[in-house]
């Protein structure tokens, strides 16, 4: 089935991208962003294996809606957030999370399962938006 929009949530408290670790061996991603990216992923592999993004495109822009909850009331930062799950994506969803526009909202105390987690909402970008956004970063 095709849809406009694919919906998916990721239970469990949000996990922001951590910075990438050095150390004698070389640089390396921090074991709990590579569990949650992994996680992601998981998630989201269900979400496609239902249903199929009408005109999809892996290499086109895409618009990427996340609402975090958390049971606790406290958030980690949004662009972590954003970061962590749409670098775990690439190569799922999209090509290159440079073509993602990404929106965040905080809902309250939490919401899902245990009370946290981050409900996702992937669609294609359509007319203006990846114009609009172009020019933002552009600034």
């Amino acid at each position: 089935m095709r849809k406009i929009e694919i919906e998916f949530f990721v239970p469990g408290p949000p996990v922001g991208k951590e910075r990438a670790r050095v150390s004698r061996a070389g640089a390396y991603t921090p074991a709990k962003t590579k569990k949650y990216e992994r996680h992601v992923r998981s998630c989201a592999g269900v979400a496609f294996m239902q249903d199929t993004l009408a005109d999809y495109n892996p290499d086109g822009w895409f618009v990427l809606d996340l609402s975090i909850g958390h049971a606790t009331g406290v958030f980690p930062d949004a662009d972590n957030v954003v970061k962590a799950i749409s670098d775990a994506l690439s190569g799922v969803v999209w090509t290159n999370d440079k073509r993602v526009i990404p929106r965040v909202w905080y809902v309250g105390t939490g919401h899902g399962i245990d009370g946290c987690g981050v409900f996702v909402s992937i669609r294609m970008a359509v007319g203006g938006e990846y114009r609009e956004n172009k020019k933002e970063k552009a600034k």
